[in-house]
C-alpha cells in the first residue's frame, strides 16, 4: 500500500512510487524518514487546500455572476437589498434598475412589493405584465386594482377585459365589454368595441358580433357602415341574415 505522503516535508521534492510502497517511507533526495503524522497532517493540508481552492473558486464565480448581471448598478443594487427594504422609493428604483439591466422577473416582483402597500401600483404592475404577455398575472393585478379602489375606472376594465381575453375567459371578458358599451352610450368607443367584435369573431359567436354591430350603427348615419368588412363576414357566416 503506498503512503499518501507523495512529497517529502523538508526538501519538498517527489518521492519515488518504490520509497512510498515501503514502511517507513524514506525521501529519495535527503533521506528524511517520513514519519505517519507527518503523513496525515500533509493529508489534511491538501484536503483543507482543495476546500481553500474550491471555496475560493465558487466565490469568484458568484462574484463574476453578480457584477455581470447588474454592472455598473451592482453596489447600488447591493445597496438597496441590504438596507433599502420594501419602502416605496426602494422598489421603485429597484425596478428600474431591473429594467435597465433587461431582467423582467426582477421587475414584477419589485412592482408587486409597491403594489403590496399602496394597491394603485397593481395598475402599474398589470400594464408591465401586459408588455410581457402575462396576461393571466395582467388580470389577477387589475382585479385587485379594482377591488382596493372603488372608483369606476372604465380604462383599467377594458385592460381587464382584454387580458382575460387573451386567456380565454370569454364569458367574463364578454360581460366586461358589454358594461363599458352601455356605460357610454353616447360616445362611441372604437377601439373597445372593435377588440369586442374580435373576440367574438376569433370564438365563432357571430350572431352576438352581429348584433353589437347592429346596435352601434343605429346610432347614426356617421356610423352606418361602422366595422364594414367585418360585417360582411358575420353576415356570411350567418348565412346571409343581416336582421
Amino acid at each position: 500500500m503506498f503512503s499518501q505522503h507523495s512529497t517529502c516535508p523538508r526538501c519538498h521534492t517527489e518521492i519515488s512510487d518504490e520509497r512510498r510502497s515501503s514502511v517507513p517511507t524514506v525521501c529519495d533526495n535527503c533521506g528524511h524518514v517520513v514519519s505517519t503524522s507527518e503523513a496525515k497532517a500533509e493529508e489534511v493540508m491538501n484536503k483543507n487546500y482543495k476546500y481553500g481552492m474550491f471555496g475560493f473558486a465558487a466565490f469568484v464565480v458568484g462574484f463574476h455572476l453578480f457584477f455581470s448581471a447588474w454592472g455598473g448598478y451592482t453596489f447600488e443594487v447591493r445597496w438597496i437589498q441590504l438596507f433599502g427594504g420594501n419602502s416605496v422609493a426602494s422598489q421603485e428604483r429597484m425596478a428600474q434598475i431591473c429594467i435597465e439591466t433587461f431582467q423582467y422577473d426582477c421587475a414584477e416582483q419589485s412592482f408587486l412589493n409597491i403594489a403590496r402597500s399602496d394597491s394603485k401600483a397593481f395598475l402599474k404592475l398589470g400594464k408591465f405584465q401586459m408588455s410581457r404577455q402575462n396576461y393571466a398575472g395582467a388580470a389577477q393585478s387589475f382585479k385587485q386594482y379594482l377591488a382596493a379602489n372603488e372608483d369606476v375606472n372604465f380604462d383599467v376594465t377594458y385592460l381587464l377585459a382584454r387580458s382575460l381575453s387573451e386567456t380565454e375567459q370569454i364569458d367574463e371578458a364578454s360581460d366586461l365589454y358589454e358594461s363599458i358599451i352601455r356605460s357610454k352610450t353616447d360616445i362611441l368607443q372604437v377601439t373597445v368595441v372593435q377588440k369586442y367584435v374580435e373576440l367574438l369573431m376569433k370564438h365563432q359567436r357571430w350572431a352576438q358580433a352581429q348584433k353589437i354591430i347592429q346596435e352601434i350603427r343605429k346610432r347614426g348615419e356617421s356610423v352606418a357602415d361602422f366595422m364594414g368588412p367585418q360585417y360582411t363576414e358575420i353576415t356570411a357566416k350567418l348565412g346571409g341574415s343581416k336582421s
